[in-house]
């Protein structure tokens, strides 16, 4: 066995056994969020899995579907994310500043006074 074949191998495993803890991550995530990025994770490791296959068994046609599943999920991601960011009510910042601040930290009634 070459050292490529064995590098193949050790990052299939590697790969497989990243795709079970996203999994897993999926299925048990406590909040929307985190199940929308295991979902990224696992979509981002199936398309390593498939460039894997597709330099593996020499069929560049897997690299092409590889390259619109990555497509797929991206418009994916972000539409679960608006959704999420849609069904949060408007909370305050991590800091305490109210949620009508603006990109400064300034709150409107701070800004009229100026």
């Amino acid at each position: 066995m070459s050292p490529f074949e064995v590098g193949i191998i050790v990052i299939t495993v590697a790969l497989l056994g990243a795709l079970l803890l996203g999994a897993y991550r999926l299925f048990s995530g406590p909040t929307a969020a985190d199940r929308v990025v295991a979902l990224d994770l696992c979509t981002l490791l199936s398309i390593g899995l498939m460039a894997i296959i597709a330099i593996r068994s020499e069929n560049p046609l897997l690299l092409d579907a590889a390259m619109i599943l990555a497509l797929v999920a991206f418009l994916i991601t972000v539409a679960l994310a608006s959704l999420i960011r849609r069904e949060r009510p408007p909370t305050e910042a991590l800091d305490g500043a109210p949620s009508n601040a603006n990109a400064a930290g300034s709150t409107d009634k701070e800004v009229e006074e100026r």
